[in-house]
């Protein structure tokens, strides 16, 4: 990232590739698997991910079409397909498409760690166009971060994170004494949450190492803890209502990568590894940087009554213990048994 916070790609590393048109950014990593939280959010194989800017006052529900309708006018979309038509070399087409005993078949590692022909991980669905999230951001704040995971290791991988944020629409776990909570909770009730307004915190990320089903869906989590402390500390509030995730990395290890079996799939990805630690750096860069970008002259809400929109939580959740409420079940029921035999 250039000091100014402006987007820039390493000559070093030419993917995943960074591209920016007409209000859409197009994160690209040939041969990935993804996972979001977004808009038909779950795990897919596609070669890229997307963030998408609407404009203010964008009321469209059929969300489907909107997407597709804004990767055509990006000519995103006709890119994609030409590099996963039928024709085309893709080494992430289904397996049923496959002749594993064809020779472009070869022996990969899953991210599972087991050697497989499979051309994904556990068989997620694939998607020409790839996952997307929905922002009422505009694309020149986002922002960019790149950290190598392990630089010491003979397998070392990099880590990507592309932020927009915004933060109109704030969500307060713990409200200000200042404000009265329940009135900016009753406001926000006036808006749907599917709505996309100039909030919104979206974080792409891709680890150029394969990773495990678990690390993979732990990244989620590690992201979203890394974006939330970034906006505690930055504006007070851990998050926004309609803020979203998409992590991504390689569906298969190839062989001959340079890594070892043992170390060409990570099964972990938790704070205290090399891919988690660097993921944290990079969202919380990436973050703090859209977000300084997006209020560079305006100031940031100090509290949710000041938000144009916001969420306060108010209600409190029964605690218990659940070791002492097991107790008094087991007690009961052993009750009713002797009663029974009685």
């Amino acid at each position: 990232m250039a000091e100014d916070g402006s987007i820039s790609d390493r000559d070093a590393a030419p993917t995943p590739e960074i591209d920016v048109r007409d209000g859409v950014l197009r994160l690209r990593a040939p041969g990935a698997t993804w996972l979001s939280t977004g808009w038909r959010g779950g795990r897919r194989d596609a070669d890229a991910a997307y963030n998408i800017s609407v404009p203010t006052g964008w009321d469209r529900t059929d969300l489907d079409a909107y997407v597709d309708e804004r990767l055509d006018a990006a000519a995103f979309d006709a890119d994609e397909r030409s590099s996963s038509s039928p024709d085309s070399a893709s080494p992430h087409r289904d397996a049923d498409e496959r002749d594993s005993s064809s020779p472009d078949s070869q022996t990969r590692q899953d991210a599972a760690g087991r050697e497989s022909s499979e051309p994904s991980v556990a068989g997620a669905p694939e998607d020409a166009d790839g996952p997307a999230l929905l922002t009422g951001v505009a694309m020149e704040h986002a922002r960019a971060a790149r950290l190598d995971a392990d630089p010491d290791a003979d397998a070392n991988a990099s880590v990507l994170a592309v932020a927009t944020a915004g933060v109109s629409n704030p969500a307060a776990l713990f409200p200000d004494e200042r404000e009265d909570a329940d009135a900016a909770s009753s406001r926000a009730s006036d808006r749907s949450p599917d709505e996309h307004g100039p909030g919104t915190v979206n974080v792409l990320l891709y680890a150029d190492r394969t990773l495990t089903e678990g690390a993979l869906a732990n990244l989620v989590a590690v992201v979203a803890e890394a974006k939330a402390a970034a906006l505690v500390r930055e504006a007070g509030f851990p998050g926004t209502t309609t803020d979203a995730v998409i992590v991504g990395c390689p569906a298969v290890a190839e062989p001959g990568s340079g890594a070892d079996s043992e170390n060409s799939v990570a099964r972990f990805s938790g704070s205290g590894t090399p891919i988690g630690a660097a993921a944290r750096a990079c969202v919380r860069d990436a973050v703090l940087a859209s977000l300084r970008s997006r209020y560079a002259d305006r100031e940031i809400p100090a509290t949710v009554a000041d938000a144009e929109y916001g969420v306060a939580t108010t209600r409190s959740a029964e605690v218990f213990e659940p070791a002492a409420a097991a107790s008094s079940e087991a007690s009961a029921t052993t009750d009713r048994s002797f009663d029974t035999h009685e």
